[in-house]
């Protein structure tokens, strides 16, 4: 390792000589030491041999950059889980897509953020369980018989906050329709004895024909 101030001074021969070589050898060494080099350049390379990490001075000359990490017993480049992926330079903009950071179990199941991250089977999984216990048909949900709660031709919404399957008997051709809007409805299942269909949580649902229900079940 080898660090110099990269300024050759006026001196004798020999001392000009070996001036010289001590800074090829920190330029050969890529100016590595314990520390910082005492006299920094902007945009210099430097190794940190205490903590294995590689700078970059920055252009303003009045910090570090670290690039990544060394890893002198396996042989290993290893950059930061802040290493941001981005397109475009500085002329032509730059557009950030996301980082090397492993993404939340929450964030995964939240699924809101534009940005890139990677995904560890960990946390996919835990997003994937909350998803389906929260969000998902049958999970935690029980068939109900609200029959003396429901009528032919009259508008109901599903509140549960999951989706909901829907079992109506009949004793007459009717048709059951489902809306988003409780506006523009569309025709899902028709049948002479009954019919059945998943409800979208806070969809709209009614069941029109000129029968009166037997048996109306809810799965939610």
């Amino acid at each position: 390792m080898s660090q110099h101030d990269m300024d050759i001074a006026n001196q004798a021969a020999a001392d000009l000589r070996a001036d010289l070589n001590n800074a090829l050898q920190a330029l050969a060494s890529t100016s590595s030491g314990t520390s910082a080099p005492t006299t920094p350049y902007a945009n210099q390379l430097w190794y940190d041999t205490s903590k294995n990490v590689l700078y970059l001075r920055n252009e303003a000359n009045s910090s570090d950059i670290p690039l990544g990490y060394i890893d002198q017993a396996s042989s290993d480049f290893e950059i930061y889980n802040t290493t941001s992926i981005i397109s475009g330079n500085a002329s032509t903009g730059i557009t950030l897509h996301g980082n090397l950071s492993v993404a939340s179990s929450a964030s995964l199941t939240s699924g809101t953020s534009p940005l890139g991250q990677l995904i560890s089977p960990a946390n996919f999984k835990t997003a994937v369980d909350t998803l389906v216990a929260t969000t998902g048909i049958g999970n935690s949900q029980t068939w109900q018989d609200v029959s003396s709660s429901r009528a032919v031709s009259t508008v109901y919404q599903n509140t549960t906050g999951k989706p909901i399957q829907v079992n109506v008997d009949t004793n007459a051709d009717v048709v059951l329709q489902v809306s988003s809007d409780n506006s523009t409805y569309i025709s899902v299942g028709t049948t002479l004895n009954g019919v059945s269909a998943i409800i979208p949580n806070n969809h709209y649902y009614k069941v029109n024909g000129s029968g009166t229900v037997g048996y109306w079940a809810e799965l939610r």
